[in-house]
């Protein structure tokens, strides 16, 4: 059986190739953050919400997570892939990744035009206290 955590390690490991500094469970609102990559020469923010399977609750959090990341995605176990209705995630601008051996980008996530500077200062400074 498969873990969040092969999914979240494998989902670090892609963000780390594209230059990203990575966080594990980054506290925001009463739920936490699976995977947050950050760069501070660009100040961009991407969220990760990681599943095995269940997609519709991957993306409910994954919708607050817009309030605080300009880019947010869903990370989905390959084998529960085919389950998920991908026009819902287009219709809210929600990435897709498809994860097995390797991390796929099924779907690019819109930019988040709903940041909200407190909250999004909140997770900034956390980063900053991690680094």
């Amino acid at each position: 059986m498969v873990r969040e955590s092969l999914i979240k390690d494998r989902v670090t490991t892609h963000l780390n190739t594209k230059h990203f500094k990575v966080l594990e469970e980054v506290p925001f609102l009463d739920k936490r953050i699976d995977v947050l990559g950050y760069s501070s020469k660009r100040r961009r923010i991407i969220a990760v919400e990681a599943k095995v399977a269940n997609w519709q609750k991957a993306l409910e959090q994954a919708l607050t997570y817009r309030l605080v990341a300009e880019e947010v995605y869903v990370a989905l176990w390959h084998d529960n892939i085919r389950r998920i209705e991908l026009d819902q995630f287009k219709a809210f601008g929600i990435g897709v990744m498809d994860v097995n051996c390797r991390v796929m980008t099924l779907l690019d996530p819109s930019k988040s035009s709903i940041i909200h500077r407190s909250l999004r200062s909140g997770v900034e400074q956390y980063i900053e206290q991690s680094a």
